[in-house]
């Protein structure tokens, strides 16, 4: 995959309905508190899928869970994948018919433990990487991203990394918007997954 597959919208702007397969991300400028982000990037989201759907808001098939808003049923013909990330006052919603979709956002920064972090949860391949990076920070804010968005695709939560992990093949990219210094995004979607009421097949 590559951003030019990939349609980015800046709420309020409404997303036109992608065809089936093809992801749409939509970038929602929120509060800096994570509460009423959380309740910012939900009301877009309900807008969104009420233009896609016909449907009234208080009508739309979604359910909150742990992992975040899951759509039962099918739209226009397919199933729907959602994916939300908070970063830098900044929402971003994931959207996906007919294939799972995980999203992730991250301000590039130096920390302390950012080389042990590293090496507990990217593996040795990316410590060398960020040794011998001219930015370490911004390779770091890749891989984590990269790792991260994976991860959601796949519907799991944060693991340790380990030589045994067997890897899935799902496409992502990571970029960096010009807008907003130091912000990176990424995302990876799984045409192999398929999500109904949270099981993996």
């Amino acid at each position: 995959m590559n951003p030019g597959e990939v349609s980015i919208y800046h709420w309020p702007q409404m997303p036109a309905l992608p065809p089936a397969g093809r992801s749409v991300l939509v970038r929602v400028s929120t509060d800096d508190t994570r509460a009423v982000a959380r309740k910012q990037v939900r009301s877009a989201l309900g807008k969104i899928l009420a233009n896609w759907s016909g449907l009234a808001a208080v009508e739309l098939p979604l359910l909150e869970t742990e992992q975040g808003p899951v759509w039962r049923g099918c739209l226009a013909g397919a199933s729907l994948d959602i994916s939300l990330s908070y970063a830098a006052n900044e929402g971003w919603l994931a959207l996906c018919r007919g294939a799972a979709v995980g999203v992730d956002a991250m301000v590039i920064g130096v920390f302390p433990e950012m080389v042990d972090v590293a090496r507990l949860y990217l593996g040795p391949a990316v410590v060398d990487s960020l040794t011998q990076a001219a930015d370490p920070a911004e390779g770091f804010a890749q891989a984590w991203t990269a790792r991260e968005a994976y991860l959601k695709c796949l519907k799991r939560g944060l693991v340790e990394w380990s030589p045994a992990e067997i890897l899935l093949p799902v496409e992502w990219f990571s970029v960096t918007l010009e807008d907003a210094t130091g912000l990176v995004v990424a995302m990876a979607t799984g045409s192999h997954i398929c999500q109904d009421a949270m099981i993996m097949l």
